[in-house]
């Protein structure tokens, strides 16, 4: 179950939805093209029904190929590159044939794809069904080295911190905290005055110093006070 935290997180790493539909809408206009331009000596005979119906399976069948091909090499289409986002696993790892084809795989069926781009709109990673399945996500090149890092399991907080959006302690806690960080540091300070007794050696002291720094400011972020 992804909590508040981690959905605000997500917000920022994955990519937009309408980045997107526009990567997909830019990606089908250069795919069109040459099926179109294929067709051309054929104008006369349009009223064919079944024409229309090659036309269709030829995209499909174009899609499926350049999709699998370009995302499976380059963890992006032209259209996404146009619109700075990439394909990983959800391992933070390119996806390679196997599942570039398989997301794609809701392009066969154009009610299946329907189906497959409403899914983005109710999972937390943004995720289309077949996304779900192939176990891939689309993410926001500017924000790749974070996304990058969630996805292979970095400390959501510090995420958040990087952001400026530090989660605070729940008021119950804070008290809590509050005593903690003050205890803290007094047996910090207290490490100066066994330091110049030469009750600790320096290299004691600097160990202990620094891990009630490091300690000291996780509180202060807890509390807001970073």
């Amino acid at each position: 179950m992804t909590d508040v935290r981690e959905r605000v997180l997500l917000e920022l790493l994955m990519a937009k939805p309408w980045k997107r539909l526009l990567a997909w809408m830019i990606d089908q206009a250069l795919l069109l093209t040459p099926v179109l331009l294929s067709v051309y000596p054929s104008l006369p005979s349009l009223e064919d029904p079944y024409l229309y119906v090659e036309i269709t399976e030829a995209l499909l069948l174009i899609n499926l190929v350049y999709f699998t091909l370009v995302e499976g090499t380059f963890g992006r289409s032209f259209g996404k590159w146009v619109m700075g986002i990439t394909v990983y696993d959800e391992k933070g790892r390119r996806v390679g044939f196997s599942k570039a084809m398989l997301r794609r795989i809701g392009l066969i069926t154009p009610i299946l794809g329907i189906f497959d781009a409403v899914a983005i709109m109710a999972t937390s990673r943004k995720q289309r069904l077949f996304d779900v399945m192939a176990g891939t996500v689309v993410i926001d090149d500017t924000q790749a080295p974070d996304a990058i890092a969630y996805l292979r399991g970095a400390d959501i907080n510090k995420l958040l911190a990087k952001f400026g959006l530090v989660p605070r302690a729940p008021l119950s806690e804070k008290a809590r905290l509050t005593r903690t960080l003050k205890r803290m540091r007094e047996m910090r300070a207290r490490l100066k005055v066994l330091r110049a007794r030469g009750e600790l050696t320096r290299e004691e002291y600097t160990r202990l110093e620094e891990k009630y720094k490091t300690r000291m400011e996780e509180l202060k972020e807890k509390l807001g006070e970073g």
